[in-house]
């Protein structure tokens, strides 16, 4: 494969999240588009044959139906239910490298005090099937689900969207209250440190019946995607196989550090971003050869929490 098809192949999951969401590193998320039609007035329209609906609040689903779907006749059947993303997860990430070679990752997690429902379920994307090789997480359970499209993932071969989510939940049902925080999550990899996902919700799924019709469960269906049944949150994580050269990563970084940049994630004239954007430029143009990262070592001490967090997993991932 030429290198240039590879191009973006790690960075897609954090475009998503920047350009759909308007996420920063552990910050909350803004307005979009609704994929499904906002019930604004509280009035169901019930000539409509959409039955799925975003309101009447921005926090709320609605779904309502008749007893007879074909014809839109008969006593209906009407739910409101809670959104799951009503969550505001604060990230961060601190990385080791290990004696044997393998990076470890260790993740503090806050819900904001303003957040509308405790933590209760956390997905990080992966990769690649091999991307974890331990975890810790308390009494959390943690469980590895098949991203869609992947659900017979060859080992060892990354993709260029998640191929595997590690999936955490709060065995105790209480989960992370608004305010309140956990720090002992922990991953071991032999993947290098890049940006991905972290999807937060508050339950697994709505609280809605399992036998809703089946035109009503297909027009729910696009609510259950990802980055609308979660609060999607950029991170740090494992995500480059060693076998990646470093320029590319170099290049990878520098494509992450400017759509952060567009995003208002970072401050372009801030001296920690261009000390990364020099940096990142320098091995680049190497091709992966005599560049150092002596420059960013020496920001760090006045760099912010988002721009430390990025000069570690940069830092680690090109030496």
């Amino acid at each position: 494969m030429r290198m240039t098809n590879l191009t973006s192949v790690f960075v897609l999951p954090l475009l998503v999240a920047l350009n759909v969401h308007g996420q920063s590193v552990g910050v909350g998320a803004t307005p979009m588009l609704s994929p499904v039609p906002i019930l604004s007035s509280g009035t169901i329209p019930t000539d409509s044959k959409q039955f799925v609906f975003l309101g009447p609040k921005a926090s709320q689903l609605t779904i309502s139906y008749p007893a007879d779907i074909a014809t839109g006749t008969g006593p209906r059947q009407t739910y409101t239910v809670k959104m799951l993303n009503q969550v505001r997860p604060v990230v961060s990430t601190a990385i080791s490298r290990m004696p044997d070679g393998t990076f470890e990752y260790s993740y503090s997690i806050r819900n904001d005090e303003n957040a509308g429902d405790a933590i209760r379920v956390l997905s990080l994307a992966l990769p690649a099937t091999d991307a974890l090789q331990g975890l810790t997480a308390g009494s959390w359970s943690a469980a590895s689900d098949a991203a869609p499209g992947h659900e017979r993932p060859l080992a060892g071969a990354a993709s260029m969207t998640p191929v595997v989510f590690s999936v955490l939940r709060d065995t105790k049902g209480t989960g992370i209250a608004p305010g309140q925080s956990i720090t002992n999550i922990t991953i071991r990899s032999v993947y290098r440190p890049g940006l991905t996902l972290l999807y937060s919700r508050s339950n697994d799924d709505y609280e809605v019946p399992a036998n809703l019709p089946d035109v009503v469960a297909q027009q729910l269906a696009v609510m259950r995607a990802p980055e609308w049944k979660n609060h999607p949150t950029i991170v740090v994580g494992p995500v480059y196989p060693k076998s990646l050269p470093r320029d590319f990563v170099a290049n990878e970084f520098s494509y992450g550090v400017a759509r952060l940049i567009d995003g208002g994630q970072l401050k372009e004239s801030s001296p920690g971003v261009t000390a990364i954007k020099n940096v990142l430029a320098a091995v680049s143009r190497s091709g992966g050869q005599n560049a150092s990262l002596d420059q960013l070592q020496s920001v760090a001490r006045t760099a912010t929490v988002t721009e430390n967090e990025l000069i570690s997993a940069i830092v680690l991932s090109l030496r």
